[in-house]
């Protein structure tokens, strides 16, 4: 429900508004809502979509990606949802949550979150559900820098490690 709302809150005020990258940081550390909005000039939201490496779906005007990282305990870590439109050219939309978990190190005090996994199987499952861009394993960095998604690779191109950082500036 939580989820439905802010995409829908994002969706409506990325059409009148700036587009941003914002992070929601619990108290409790329980969890970090990163809410990506896109507009015709910034092009973070359809850029995440195109970066999820997933099955597209359309609903109603929208085209939307979802997807949820979990560990081999099928603990939830990471829930990401991208909607784009299908009538206004690069306008859109993405949630990510990260959950807090022995991956997460979350400090809602400075804004900072630091999801990274070094365990080389459960590196290679997530970097799986991305396009991964360049040579140095870059996904997705927002436009104001604020979030970065990346999978690492090793001397033969295996991914070895993947992290999703957000620093508020």
């Amino acid at each position: 429900m939580l989820k439905a709302m802010l995409l829908s809150f994002c969706l409506c005020a990325g059409i009148t508004s700036f587009a941003s990258t914002q992070a929601l940081f619990s108290k409790d550390k329980r969890n970090v809502v990163v809410i990506i909005q896109g507009d015709r000039k910034d092009l973070d939201a359809i850029n995440l979509f195109n970066s999820m490496n997933v099955a597209m779906v359309g609903e109603g005007d929208m085209f939307k990606k979802h997807d949820l990282l979990s560990d081999r305990t099928s603990e939830q870590l990471i829930d990401l949802t991208c909607k784009v439109s299908q009538r206004i050219q690069n306008l859109g939309s993405c949630t990510l949550i990260v959950y807090s978990s022995p991956y997460a190190l979350i400090y809602p005090d400075v804004g900072h979150l630091l999801f990274g996994v070094n365990d080389q199987s459960l590196a290679r499952r997530f970097a799986k559900h991305f396009n991964i861009s360049d040579a140095y394993g870059q996904i997705f960095r927002s436009t104001n820098g604020q979030l970065n998604i990346s999978a690492a690779t090793d001397a033969e191109g295996q991914v070895n490690s993947f992290t999703v950082v957000y620093r508020l500036r």
